[in-house]
């Protein structure tokens, strides 16, 4: 199994932009927290880039059909005032289909909702993005939130929020090729494609009488990775 990683626009095309957040950064944070995961879980994986550079659609789809590929996945972040995640796959299903399936409850997982799954057709009947018909391998867009939505925005603006975004695409990936998912700082190998528990368990790690010392606590826990909530 070998996956195909895209992160979204970069160099002179920045993609969305909103209150400071720009989108080819985020895509390329994600991706490489993404890449580093794969490799825990030993599962092979092509970058297209792994750095701030411009390349085209007709250069990135070029270059990843020179790969063996079973899957893509191209890493993206929304505008438009919209709410929630959008994933898209070829007219002609495939397993990008299957795939956003599996993405889309990891994504939830998160706490983030669906805004759309499926696909997108141009006037000419064909798929729609370039990147999704120009691929020799099945490919999936994943817009995981839109930047100019304040509720998206805030579960996509610190580093620990960009770690849990690449953790989802890594467990949904690891599903899809039948291994066990392995996160950051651990030895053990969590088997996701084969742990069927809903259950959540929740740690409180402090109680304030003051809310903004409650602000920093939960601020210095998204940026270890770890969704925190404040809760009267």
């Amino acid at each position: 199994m070998k996956i195909g990683i895209c992160a979204g626009h970069g160099g002179k095309d920045p993609g969305a932009v909103y209150g400071g957040l720009i989108e080819k950064n985020l895509n390329l944070k994600v991706a490489l927290k993404l890449k580093e995961l794969l490799k825990l879980a030993d599962i092979d994986y092509f970058m297209v880039r792994e750095s701030d550079v411009f390349i085209s659609l007709n250069d990135m789809t070029n270059i990843l059909n020179k790969q063996k590929l079973d899957l893509i996945v191209d890493i993206h972040h929304n505008a438009g005032k919209g709410d929630g995640y959008d994933l898209f796959y070829s007219i002609y299903g495939n397993e990008g289909a299957n795939f956003s399936k599996l993405l889309a409850v990891e994504f939830e997982k998160n706490g983030q909702n669906k805004h759309y799954i499926g696909v997108k057709k141009a006037s000419d009947g064909r798929d729609y993005f370039y990147m999704i018909r120009g691929t020799v391998a099945p490919c999936i867009i994943g817009e995981y939130a839109f930047l100019d939505n304040d509720r998206d925005n805030d579960i996509v603006d610190s580093e620990g929020d960009l770690i849990n975004e690449a953790r989802a695409y890594a467990k949904a990936i690891c599903k899809f090729a039948g291994k066990a998912f392995v996160d950051f700082n651990t030895s053990e190998k969590n088997d996701s494609s084969n742990n069927s528990s809903d259950d959540l368990y929740f740690v409180q790690v402090g109680a304030f009488t003051n809310k903004d010392n409650a602000t920093k606590l939960a601020n210095d826990l998204k940026a270890k990775g770890f969704k925190s909530y404040i809760k009267k």
